[in-house]
C-alpha cells in the first residue's frame, strides 16, 4: 500500500511562473506481516509559460528512510533549497553520505 501525503508548495514567478509541489510517500512493508513503514518523496515542477504552454516534470525516489521523522528533515531541507525534479537524486545522495558520515 502507498499513500501519497502532500507537503507543500513553492512557488516563483520570473521568468515563468513556476511551482514545486512536494509529497511524502509511505509504503507498508508486507502488510501480512510486519507494520514496518518506507518514505520517499516525489518533487513535481509545473512551468506555466506566458504564451500559455505548461510543462510538468516529476521525480519520486521510494524507499530512502525507515523513520518518518527522518523524512520530514530531509522534506523541509528540500522545500528550503528548491530542489527540483531534475536534483532530487543528487541531493538524495549527498544527503545519505552525509548522514553516514556523522554517525560513523
Amino acid at each position: 500500500m502507498n499513500d501519497e501525503i502532500y507537503y507543500g508548495r513553492i512557488s516563483a514567478v520570473m521568468p515563468c511562473e513556476t511551482t514545486l509541489d512536494y509529497y511524502l510517500i509511505r509504503e507498508k512493508i508486507g502488510e501480512d506481516y510486519c507494520d514496518l513503514i518506507r518514505y520517499g518523496v516525489r518533487v513535481v515542477k509545473t512551468v506555466i509559460e506566458s504564451g500559455g504552454g505548461k510543462t510538468v516534470e516529476s521525480k519520486q525516489i521510494n524507499n530512502i528512510f525507515y523513520s518518518e521523522d527522518d523524512a520530514d528533515n530531509f522534506l523541509r531541507l528540500i522545500m528550503r533549497n528548491r530542489v527540483t525534479p531534475v536534483s532530487l537524486m543528487d541531493v538524495v545522495e549527498d544527503y545519505i553520505i552525509d548522514t553516514v558520515r556523522q554517525t560513523a
